[in-house]
């Protein structure tokens, strides 16, 4: 077992996410819950750093990113997405929680990148 050089970053959906997802006009009387959105959080990689402040700090400029896939992974039509998608918003949809200790349990097979 071995560490990665990597921070793992774990995306929770916050309560403002939940009330964009249960008015979509394709919702219907279908209503999630925070618990069910948050059931299988996204969990991103990023550099590893000394600290994981510096980790958050590079972290920030790719919250657009994030919240973007986000809100597609529920809603593939963009013209139903809120318009402000800064790093901002991402606060208000979105926290990050930040990992420093990534292990690698698998030993006899590499990690491998899809694009």
């Amino acid at each position: 077992m071995k560490t990665i050089n990597r921070i793992a970053v774990t995306v929770t959906f916050k309560k403002k996410f939940l009330d964009w997802v249960n008015q979509l006009p394709d919702a219907g009387d279908l209503k999630f819950s925070l618990n069910t959105l948050n059931r299988d959080k996204p969990i991103y990689l990023v550099p590893a750093y000394e600290d994981t402040e510096e980790a958050a700090e590079w972290f920030g400029p790719m919250k657009t990113v994030v919240l973007e896939e986000a809100f597609e992974s529920i809603c593939t039509e963009p013209k139903w997405w809120p318009t402000d998608r800064s790093e901002r918003a991402f606060d208000d949809y979105l926290s990050a929680e930040f990992h420093s200790m990534v292990w690698d349990l698998v030993v006899d097979e590499p990690i491998e990148k899809e694009y």
